[in-house]
């Protein structure tokens, strides 16, 4: 795939153009699980390890992981209509509103535990 061939990819999940089989496994489960994964590695293994600029390459990871997971819960809202059997639809959209307060509840427990 050339880089045009990419961008139209994109931008047809980003639209809800794709079966929403594609967009939730390929997507949502695949790519988010390398992006939870991803995370845990910088932020358990590198950020120890970079003394005073730590807070700066988590401030990055974290940015990173939130647009990425912003991108996979739209690109699934926008595709849940696309299948044959309506009930995934409405599974597919709990599975974001899920994972989006699952996100939220996380954080605030997380930044309010003890250090």
């Amino acid at each position: 795939m050339n880089r045009h061939e990419i961008r139209m990819e994109l931008f047809s999940v980003w639209i809800g153009d794709e079966p929403l089989w594609k967009v939730f496994w390929y997507y949502g489960a695949l790519t988010g699980f390398l992006i939870v994964f991803l995370y845990g590695v910088v932020v358990g293994e590198l950020v120890p390890r970079a003394g005073g600029w730590g807070w700066l390459i988590e401030l990055t990871a974290v940015s990173i992981a939130i647009v990425a997971i912003t991108y996979i819960s739209v690109a699934i809202w926008r595709s849940a209509w696309n299948t044959r059997w309506r009930i995934f639809g409405h599974l597919a959209r709990w599975a974001v509103v899920a994972a989006v307060w699952s996100v939220i509840v996380q954080y605030f427990v997380v930044s309010s535990s003890p250090q």
